[in-house]
């Protein structure tokens, strides 16, 4: 059985759904896949309020090569939360900006 689209509510579930990690997208019908991939790929807001997924990787599945139609399968993951330490301040040096030798940050004074 091939799904052309994904209704609302299931998209919903599969975003609020934290213990899912990675989800393998399946369809036959592009727009409405697309429609979909955007959905469950958007940033979280106040009525997502989980992380989305990233795409991985895609692949076109050509199962009735006698006409025009193919089916695209594309693997997700789902985007790490982002942790308070990973953001900075204005004018707070980073992790990166610490770990520097004594004589980098010397010549990168100069």
């Amino acid at each position: 059985m091939c799904v052309t689209y994904l209704d609302p509510d299931v998209c919903q579930l599969i975003r609020k759904t934290s213990a899912l990690n990675r989800l393998v997208f399946v369809a036959c019908n592009l727009k409405q896949f697309k429609d979909n991939i955007l959905y469950l790929c958007k940033h979280p807001n106040r009525a997502i309020n989980t992380m989305g997924f990233r795409p991985l990787k895609a692949v076109t599945v050509d199962m009735f090569p006698h006409t025009p139609h193919c089916e695209v399968a594309m693997l997700q993951e789902r985007v790490p939360s982002p942790r308070l330490a990973d953001f900075k301040s204005v004018g707070e040096p980073t992790a990166a900006d610490t770990t520097q030798q004594p004589n980098q940050a010397a010549a990168q004074a100069e």
